[in-house]
């Protein structure tokens, strides 16, 4: 008998469509849901720090999404 419970049954089947999810749009050479992803993880760690404007411009210039999907267009990635 499963004992997981139905909300874990549903929570690690939603984790595996979403992970099946990106790795299907990666082999599609499909990588709009991996460049969404990237530019959340960059405005998280800005909102560690939100008063530091500084810290913001830093990370952004590291994290240049734009600059990602130009690699991602002329496929030098």
């Amino acid at each position: 008998m499963n004992t997981k419970s139905l909300e874990e049954r549903i929570r690690a089947a939603m984790i595996e469509t979403y992970w099946e999810g990106i790795s299907t749009d990666i082999s599609n050479n499909n990588f709009d849901s991996t460049v969404q992803i990237i530019t959340e993880i960059r405005d998280r760690i800005c909102m560690f720090v939100p008063s530091r404007n500084d810290l913001h411009h830093n990370i952004h210039e590291n994290i240049d999404i734009d600059y990602i999907e130009q690699m991602i267009k002329h496929n030098a990635i």
